[in-house]
């Protein structure tokens, strides 16, 4: 694995987000932004699936999940270079490790449920929304704290 993140550090946009004057900073607030996209849409959807909020759960939906959807693909692209920049050193992190866990948890049980029960989980029972919105909100929250222990821990 080792020679796998030597070979991502040492790419074109690795070196150009570790040397760029504004480069990483832009990078860094894009990925900011398409964090405060998702968790800022996932946490009153996953509310309105819940039950916690009074709102139609589908017109939720259909308001809430492309910020969500766009907010995922920007910070994971953008996170992807950034993690890149030192990838061998972010590797090592276990917080890293269990963030990047939780994200493809994360997204890959959207996609499914998503596939399953229709874009705005309109098939879906009321029950099983609500199991899914709990376990998505402690989810993405865990996300964006173990996101913002890296820059103590590494």
């Amino acid at each position: 694995m080792t020679e796998i993140w030597a070979a991502l550090q040492s790419s074109a946009v690795a070196e150009w987000a570790r040397t760029a004057r504004w480069g990483y900073a832009a990078l860094n607030g894009a990925h900011i932004l398409g964090i405060a996209l998702l968790v800022g849409a996932m946490v009153p959807l996953n509310l309105v699936r819940m039950g916690a909020v009074r709102a139609p759960a589908e017109a939720a939906g259909r308001l809430l999940v492309p910020f969500a959807g766009a907010g995922l693909l920007l910070a994971v692209g953008t996170g992807a270079v950034m993690f890149a920049s030192r990838a061998g050193e972010y590797a090592a992190l276990g917080v890293v490790q269990a963030k990047l866990a939780l994200v493809v948890a994360g997204a890959a049980t959207a996609l499914l449920l998503h596939a399953r029960y229709g874009l705005y989980m309109q098939r879906a029972g009321r029950g099983r929304t609500a199991v899914h919105a709990a376990i998505s909100l402690v989810l993405w929250v865990v996300v964006l704290a173990l996101g913002r222990l890296i820059a103590f821990v590494g």
